[in-house]
């Protein structure tokens, strides 16, 4: 196929996301009589709603309902749920606040000011789309992306991780990736992964590491950009965060067991010596020669304080890169996803068990897998976001790639 040709092709792709992402939700409104009772039977009555326009509470609306309270400047963006939902017609009766950093909140100041209603419907077909291209950009061919993405989306915790901006998390993931070399997408990718989600800043130990100088200056640049947008609408937003946001971020930590450490504090064993194991595992890797890249997103996954069941999105690109290692690779995937689909509970106290089950799971596959570096896309094909097969040398199919391509 000729860069021409492949261009088309990726043209015709975005065209048939634009219109799902604005079509769909208009169809389940339009035939709500004949669509809820069939979503309803297949227990998507949540999704139901927010595809109908009768939607509840969600996370991106959080999110949002913050970056309307930071244009506000009437209430403080890290005020509790009960104050900022109103803003945006959203209902919310929630006494805890935004645990995001204030860098995250201009990101949503673009649809602030557009009712709930209108937009959120969109958001979560959107988000299935950023989903599959995550994939894509790792060269999954859409024949596979995107049934893969509709069907994490209907498990129980995709339908809540599609009103979130996890997925976006994991389409950032793979553009720093694939464009690894390239400064200005590789440097925006780094900015967004850090700026919503603020562990994610490990992850600038691999251009760190590498002496990517440039594209450390334009993800640094970025996140001040960002913060001094944030600073100018209200100035006391970093005392916010550092009050009501750390006191969030901390009850959080208290209500659910869902990352490994929480899971092993809960029987005497503290945090340091969980994260002293996940340092281990990054050395062990690395002794290993295996992708710095995936090592350092491991990193940053591990040593999160907080992540729901949900937060799984936010790994597609690397359970495709360990899919794609061999046979146990494939194993160690397949396995990780029994408590995705079968929603298993962790028997302490209730809690989903699907995050921790792949953090270890990787893990093993970082010691155990040959995730090689491989070569890189660069800047020339920033149009091609990953259509098609890889070129010769950056791997096979989804099934049973060559180690390069990890």
């Amino acid at each position: 196929m000729t860069l021409k040709e492949r261009r088309h092709a990726v043209g015709i792709e975005v065209i048939a996301n634009v219109l799902l992402i604005v079509l769909v939700p208009l169809f389940v409104r339009a035939t709500a009589r004949y669509s809820f009772p069939g979503l309803f039977r297949l227990g998507l009555s949540d999704l139901a709603g927010t595809l109908g326009g009768s939607p509840g509470t969600t996370d991106v609306g959080w999110e949002v309902a913050a970056a309307r309270a930071l244009a506000d400047r009437s209430v403080s963006a890290y005020a509790n749920l009960t104050t900022i939902a109103p803003l945006i017609g959203m209902p919310g009766n929630d006494s805890l606040s935004v645990s995001h950093p204030p860098t995250s909140l201009p990101l949503s100041l673009p649809i602030a000011f557009l009712p709930y209603s209108l937009w959120i419907g969109m958001w979560v077909v959107a988000m299935v789309s950023a989903l599959a291209l995550s994939m894509r950009l790792l060269a999954v061919p859409a024949s596979i992306a995107y049934p893969v993405a509709l069907g994490l989306a209907l498990t129980l915790p995709g339908q809540n991780a599609i009103a979130t901006t996890y997925p976006l998390m994991a389409a950032g993931l793979a553009l720093a990736w694939r464009f690894r070399e390239h400064s200005l997408v590789a440097g925006l990718s780094y900015a967004l992964l850090t700026a919503s989600r603020g562990i994610a800043g490990v992850m600038l130990l691999y251009p760190l590491i590498r002496r990517q100088w440039r594209l450390i200056f334009i993800a640094a640049l970025s996140l001040v950009l960002l913060l001094m947008v944030a600073l100018a609408l209200e100035p006391g937003v970093l005392e916010g965060f550092m009050h009501e946001g750390r006191d969030t971020i901390i009850r959080n930590t208290q209500r659910e067991i869902v990352t490994p450490a929480a899971l092993l504090s809960y029987v005497g064993i503290p945090n340091w010596v969980t994260w002293s194991l996940c340092l281990a595992v990054f050395g062990v890797a690395l002794r290993a020669r295996q992708s710095l890249f995936w090592v350092t997103a491991w990193l940053s996954f591990s040593l999160s304080p907080i992540a729901w069941p949900q937060s799984f999105v936010m790994v597609v690109p690397l359970a495709v890169v360990i899919w794609r290692s061999g046979r146990l690779g494939m194993t160690l995937m397949l396995v990780s996803a029994i408590p995705l689909v079968a929603d298993i509970q962790a028997s302490t106290r209730g809690a989903s068990i699907v995050w921790p089950v792949f953090i270890v799971l990787s893990a093993v596959a970082l010691i155990l897998c040959p995730l090689r570096e491989g070569p890189s896309t660069g800047a020339t094909s920033v149009f091609l976001l990953g259509a098609g097969p890889f070129r010769s040398g950056e791997g096979q199919s989804i099934y049973g790639a060559s180690a390069s391509s990890a």
